[in-house]
């Protein structure tokens, strides 16, 4: 009741269901408003945002297998500037001019569906950084991987960071699938280094905020300094 087409509905509507909630929390998973994760900081007192990032060979399997090329559409799409696919408008939004310059220049006729995935999730990963999540105390980088392979580690830090008392019976259907690194065919070596690149600076990141260490890997303890 929160989306129409994947995207928020109106503000007033949003409130209206935070205002129902008799939850310690509400949340919400706005992928198609990620490239709006500042904006939305801003305008509800007191939200917090967990960036969950995967491996980008996992994620191009997965998108080709559930949506076959529609990401390397609607690439082309904001390339060529023209509406190719609707899921286009969103990923456009969250872009700057340097990035749909650089879109412009890997996305020709010929790019196959697995680049345009890897590049998907490379300027959809780049907006943590770009919208200067990386800076904001109000923000949790974690690994999805690390979350299916470690769940009792990882996950008691996020509840004590979104302020929700953490159980083990949370995490009992947490399933070590996905961790495999599945077989696709060769990227393009720019836009694999793309991927890498990014792959290592939110790695170097992850489990950070501005305000320090949520989860420490060794212990799996939260650090009592976060807010």
């Amino acid at each position: 009741i929160a989306y129409d087409t994947y995207r928020f509905r109106d503000e007033r509507i949003v409130r209206r269901i935070i205002g129902r909630s008799s939850g310690d929390a509400v949340v919400f998973k706005p992928l198609n408003d990620a490239q709006d994760a500042d904006r939305l900081l801003e305008r509800y007192a007191g939200a917090k945002v967990i960036w969950i990032y995967r491996g980008y060979r996992s994620v191009v399997h997965s998108a080709i297998r559930m949506w076959q090329g529609a990401q390397r559409d609607i690439m082309l799409g904001i390339a060529r500037d023209e509406r190719r696919h609707p899921g286009q408008v969103p990923v456009r939004e969250g872009m700057t001019p340097d990035m749909v310059a650089l879109c412009r220049r890997l996305s020709d006729p010929d790019i196959s569906a697995e680049d345009g995935a890897a590049l998907h999730w490379y300027f959809r990963n780049l907006l943590y950084f770009e919208r200067g999540l990386d800076r904001h105390s109000s923000v949790l980088l974690v690994k999805y991987e690390d979350l299916v392979a470690e769940p009792t580690t990882y996950f008691p830090g996020i509840f004590e960071f979104i302020g929700c008392r953490y159980s083990e019976k949370y995490v009992k259907i947490v399933q070590r699938s996905g961790l495999e690194q599945p077989a696709v065919p060769s990227l393009r070596p720019e836009i694999e280094g793309l991927c890498v690149t990014l792959m290592e600076r939110l790695d170097s990141r992850k489990g950070l905020g501005a305000a320090g260490p949520a989860v420490s890997e060794r212990t799996g303890r939260t650090d009592a300094s976060r807010p």
